[in-house]
């Protein structure tokens, strides 16, 4: 009975001491430290900008967050919700919902991805002017993190969960073409031919844009034979897009060796030159000069 009585005693001890642990640790009883977040700069900041009639339309920034648990337990980050501000201006929802287990005391880096519509985002567009320019840009997220502990979830305080500074300068540069001799065309009667002149254009960089032209001439082993007005192309960020151009050719004005030229046109150099700019539409801009856009063999 003695034994008994002493594993009874042993018993309770174990259990209050469980239930002390447990109510320590439940929210709502003030035992529960917020995460801390902090932004690691490497690989953060704006992934892509494709501006309103491109692609998506929209800003895309990836923040690389290191969250840490201050806390003896581990917990888990059910969510995340709350506002993106560049500059303090609010811009975008910033949301996460995928769920992160952080052991105790310790950290983890989970990358967060903001999209900042721009189809009617104007007020914005100064920021990204600012920070494309190589300016700084401030940036914040205000919002609340919901927590799990032992299977019951807590929706912390709103706070501010991290800020900092994100400078950024992006160049445009010429796209990449190349002829795209499956999908070109060429048609011809007794004075008059047609070359719908198939191209793919390469973005490598992260701003999107609309190709523009207001002439391009096609020349056929260096001789100008025909041009094509007011080319305007959308081109997405990191994107390679098919473009064809359409030129229409006065046989009789050219002449027999470029009906030649055409009859074997795979064998025929093409180039085809002229001025032209990429314009990311309330952001930035920049123009070539008359040079040869694309050049080669449809072989």
């Amino acid at each position: 009975m003695r034994r008994l009585g002493l594993m009874n005693r042993f018993g309770l001890f174990l259990f209050g001491s469980l239930l002390v642990l447990l109510v320590s640790c439940a929210p709502g009883t003030g035992g529960l430290q917020a995460p801390s977040f902090k932004l690691i700069d490497d690989g953060s900041g704006l992934v892509r900008l494709d501006p309103a009639g491109v692609g998506r339309g929209e800003a895309v920034f990836r923040l690389n967050l290191e969250i840490s648990n201050g806390n003896a337990f581990a917990v888990r980050l059910a969510g995340l919700d709350g506002e993106f501000l560049l500059n303090d201006h609010a811009v975008a929802r910033a949301s996460f919902t995928e769920g992160v287990s952080i052991d105790a005391r310790a950290s983890v880096v989970t990358p967060l991805e903001v999209r900042v519509p721009l189809s009617d985002g104007l007020q914005v567009l100064p920021d990204l002017v600012a920070l494309i320019a190589g300016d700084a840009t401030h940036y914040r997220i205000n919002g609340t993190v919901v927590l799990d502990v032992l299977g019951t979830e807590q929706r912390l305080p709103a706070t501010t969960l991290v800020s900092g500074v994100i400078r950024q300068p992006i160049r445009l540069v010429a796209p990449q073409v190349r002829l795209n001799a499956d999908a070109t065309n060429v048609s011809i009667n007794l004075s008059r031919a047609s070359i719908d002149l198939s191209m793919m254009v390469e973005n490598n960089g992260p701003l999107g844009y609309e190709l523009r032209a207001p002439a391009l001439q096609l020349a056929i082993n260096g001789r100008n034979v025909a041009g094509t007005d007011n080319i305007n192309v959308p081109i997405p960020a990191y994107s390679t897009t098919p473009v064809t151009l359409r030129f229409d050719l006065n046989l009789l004005s050219l002449g027999a060796s470029v009906v030649n030229d055409l009859r074997d046109l795979p064998s025929a150099e093409l180039s085809v030159n002229g001025a032209f700019s990429l314009d990311v539409a309330g952001i930035t801009s920049a123009s070539f000069s008359a040079q040869s856009f694309v050049s080669g063999f449809l072989r």
